[in-house]
């Protein structure tokens, strides 16, 4: 008895095709959506230059918004200079530790747990972790496809 491929299967299609075009959805949105974060990043930049030069600190529209301009602070903290910072808190008289806390590398911890539910099941886990198995599809060749058309 031969098996037809899988690609043929009438009730394998429908699924395969309802995914391949809410995924192609998807990502139609996704650059969209970037497009318009782009396009509010530009119109922000104007809205703060402008308030700037009229000295306003906030200004409200006809729907009853308040735009309020605030200062922002965005720094670089990294495993690479983390020494560097505590350091220069400690020369400042502020003990380090205050502001630190205990990270877990989530990469690492997936793959244990996958381990440990792959040799032992799910069970062993502790509750506090929720931890949750499904499968899932992964698509090779998605973004050659999308290119192609």
């Amino acid at each position: 008895m031969t098996e037809e491929p899988i690609s043929v299967r009438p009730s394998r299609v429908t699924p395969l095709l309802r995914y391949a075009e809410a995924r192609e959805r998807y990502e139609q949105l996704n650059e969209e959506a970037k497009r318009a974060r782009e396009e509010m990043e530009v119109a922000e930049y104007e809205l703060v230059e402008d308030l700037l030069e009229s000295g306003e600190t906030k200004r409200g529209d006809d729907r009853g918004r308040t735009f309020r301009l605030r200062s922002a602070c965005h720094f670089s903290l990294t495993e690479a200079n983390v020494e560097n910072m505590a350091e220069w808190l400690r020369t400042r008289g502020v003990d380090p530790a205050s502001m630190q806390k205990l990270e877990f590398r989530r990469s690492q911890v997936k793959e244990y747990l996958q381990e440990v539910v792959a040799k032992e099941g799910i069970e062993v886990c502790p509750p506090f972790l929720k931890v949750d198995t499904h499968p899932e599809i992964t698509v090779d060749g998605w973004k050659r496809a999308k290119e192609a058309t």
